[in-house]
């Protein structure tokens, strides 16, 4: 499977957040969007071409700890990951699942090209063995105890 396949069964809309936004407005769009990382841009939220970075709960969370609430007040930009790990609708699922483990992510913004055209998150992974679990169900082994309810 591919990062197309996964991008097929999401809602196309990407949410993102200018990099210029206050970190308090970035954990608002968060909540309202039931998401824990927002691509950054410079652009506008749902449209544009570059990526200047990602913000997660974490990045947020850490800066809380470190600085206190006064962070809310600080632009996206100084607590965004610059540069972040990117993939391609053409890239094996395996390859992406790679570089999470490998940087410790758990969202990928999806580039063809230059253009964003996705995000593909663990949740996506989640998703996707749920599926396959459901289509494939494989019986209990036969010396696993078998729980009822």
């Amino acid at each position: 499977m591919k990062v197309a396949d996964i991008l097929r069964t999401k809602e196309s809309r990407v949410v993102t957040v200018r990099s210029g936004e206050t970190i308090e407005e970035a954990i608002r769009l968060m909540k309202s969007e039931n998401i824990s990382a927002l691509v950054v841009k410079d652009v506008c939220r749902t449209e544009g071409n570059a990526v200047a970075g990602m913000l997660s709960e974490r990045d947020v969370v850490y800066a809380l700890l470190e600085r206190g609430a006064s962070v809310l007040k600080t632009p996206v930009f100084m607590l965004m990951s610059r540069a972040p790990q990117t993939c391609t609708p053409d890239d094996s699922l395996h390859h992406v699942l790679e570089l999470m483990d490998r940087h410790h992510i758990r969202h990928l913004p999806v580039l063809d090209g230059s253009t964003l055209v996705g995000v593909v998150s663990a949740r996506d992974f989640t998703k996707l063995q749920l599926t396959e679990m459901v289509a494939h169900p494989q019986p209990p082994a036969q010396d696993s105890p078998v729980y009822t309810h």
